[in-house]
């Protein structure tokens, strides 16, 4: 089981529930089976944010170190939070640098891009969110991120000299 839904929402499975309470407890084991869960995905995110795999690791540490002790969450998953803890995590970590930054055909692309586009490509690119999952980790609704993936989309096709 990964604690992902199948029908792709970010509200909690029962799973997601008692594994939350005990990562709100302290358990190391509820600690362990969330990274064995999460973490990859978690990594994935906060690669695709810092460009650079030391920083990266570090967020995700960070952000499942930050689920320790934590009130549990009822209103979304577990995953939505490690990803959005995640994302958060190396967006501090990256201090202000542009995802992937290693990277000199996206940082140029990416300075085409909104902030608004940037975030949302950061969270889509890896593909293991879902338009719902991001919209719960962004704070905004589903329709706006699929909107908002669609134009970089074009955007980033537009700088890469491509036509729809």
């Amino acid at each position: 089981m990964t604690g992902r839904r199948a029908d792709g929402s970010s509200e909690p499975t029962p799973a997601d529930v008692v594994l939350r309470t005990a990562l709100s407890l302290g358990d190391r084991a509820a600690l362990e089976v969330a990274f064995e869960r999460h973490g990859a995905a978690a990594f994935r995110v906060a690669m695709a944010i810092t460009g650079e795999a030391d920083r990266a690791a570090d967020a995700v540490a960070t952000a499942f170190v930050g689920l320790c002790g934590e009130r549990p969450r009822v209103a979304r998953s577990l995953r939505v939070d490690v990803l959005d803890a995640a994302r958060r995590a190396a967006g501090s970590t990256a201090a202000g640098r542009r995802a992937p930054s290693a990277d000199p055909v996206w940082g140029a692309i990416a300075d085409d891009l909104t902030p608004e586009q940037r975030d949302v490509l950061a969270l889509a690119v890896p593909g293991e969110s879902s338009c719902t999952e991001i919209a719960a980790m962004l704070g905004t609704g589903r329709d706006r991120v699929h909107h908002v993936l669609r134009s970089a989309l074009a955007g980033v096709g537009a700088s890469l000299g491509l036509s729809a």
